[in-house]
């Protein structure tokens, strides 16, 4: 499961148990986000700062299109 923390600027994730929990991405890449969906391997965040959708590789977050 994930989620976004727009104060602390911040994606997260963990198993349905509520164990491994773990940050995927943090700071620049995600600020101001409200919105989460998974679909296969992406992640799609809605941004209100951007006006803006971020898709992002969930395995590797680093890498992200708008």
């Amino acid at each position: 499961m994930y989620w976004v923390d727009t104060y602390l600027d911040y994606i997260e994730r963990w198993d349905y148990d509520g164990n491994n929990r773990k940050t995927a991405v943090r700071r620049a890449l995600v600020e101001n986000l409200y919105g989460l969906a998974v679909f296969q391997n992406k992640l799609f965040v809605t941004s209100w700062r951007e006006n803006a959708i971020l898709a992002m590789n969930k395995f590797d977050p680093t890498t992200h299109s708008t």
